[in-house]
């Protein structure tokens, strides 16, 4: 899955103060719902291939979000490394991509035998 940043009015590539690239192509490596302080929480999670520049909003490697999930969730998907991985709430993502691409390269896809058909919005 692979998602981006709008293109907005600065020039392109341009660091914005959230740590987000603008006009920047990223990809989806993960979902997961963790409980923080008795609330459910649906995280994102994203990768910069540039590997650097990170999210530094709400559940950012820094956040103090990080801290109000349990022990083993903090162990297993929130991982603290600077490697343009990170996780962002479900809210937060939709509101700072522009778009979701979704590809399936299953091979009766390809050949038009499957029953399942893709479908497009936007």
């Amino acid at each position: 899955m692979g998602c981006g940043t709008p293109q907005g009015k600065m020039s392109k590539n341009t660091v914005l103060p959230n740590g987000l690239v603008q006009g920047h192509a990223y990809t989806v490596t993960g979902v997961k719902q963790v409980m923080s302080q008795g609330t459910p929480v649906n995280l994102v999670r994203v990768w910069n291939p540039w590997g650097q520049g990170q999210w530094k909003g709400d559940w950012s490697d820094k956040s103090p979000f990080r801290q109000t999930v349990s022990p083993e969730d903090r162990e297993m998907c929130l991982s603290v490394a600077d490697d343009g991985e990170f996780w962002m709430t479900q809210e937060d993502f939709c509101r700072f991509y522009s778009d979701l691409d979704i590809c399936c390269l299953c091979p009766d896809f390809l050949d038009g035998t499957s029953s399942y058909h893709w479908k497009t919005s936007f």
